[in-house]
């Protein structure tokens, strides 16, 4: 009975973070705080097995989205998120997709028929670092990291393009 209740918690918990509703979203502040820095000293693969090292992304605005190919609320965002990089990218903006659970011969057929233009990385065996994004229980999840690798933003769930819009024109225009 125990055990159930458990399983049954974790699974709304789960759905709960891909859900619909309106994302649960939370802003760094400078003035509260000293800035909390992003966890870059990380590689991950790309869908071909190339090592990407998120620490070579410093210098440069980034929003890194979690998701999976399961989550609804995931693939309503990135037709967003695609425009979104393609609108930002001159003012320096990297779009990365972090998948939380799948492989790479999983996310092909998926980035394929969602057209992904940014770049999309395996994050599924890396438990650490989706730890440290807080991306192992709910997604999408996003965070948005200033070029001086501080995070500017983060958000739990999914976001409107106003919600990004904001955030993201602060963000391009910060040194």
């Amino acid at each position: 009975m125990r055990l159930g209740t458990i399983v049954t918690a974790a699974l709304l918990t789960l759905a709960a973070g891909c859900s619909g509703g309106a994302g649960s979203q939370t802003s760094s502040s400078a003035a509260t705080a000293a800035p909390e820095l992003a966890k870059l000293d990380v590689t991950l693969k790309d869908l071909d097995g190339k090592d990407v090292n998120l620490a070579s992304f410093k210098g440069r605005p980034l929003l890194i989205n979690f998701w999976a190919t399961y989550c609804g609320p995931c693939k309503e965002e990135i037709p967003m998120l695609i425009q979104l990089a393609d609108q930002y990218k001159d003012q320096g903006l990297t779009v990365l997709g972090i998948s939380s659970d799948d492989t790479a011969k999983q996310m092909k057929p998926f980035v394929a028929e969602y057209k992904m233009t940014y770049p999309v990385l395996v994050g599924v065996d890396n438990d650490a670092f989706l730890e440290a994004y807080d991306a192992q229980v709910s997604i999408p999840r996003t965070w948005l990291i200033r070029r001086d690798g501080t995070v500017a933003a983060k958000s739990i769930g999914p976001n409107t393009r106003e919600w990004f819009e904001t955030r993201l024109r602060e963000l391009v225009k910060s040194e």
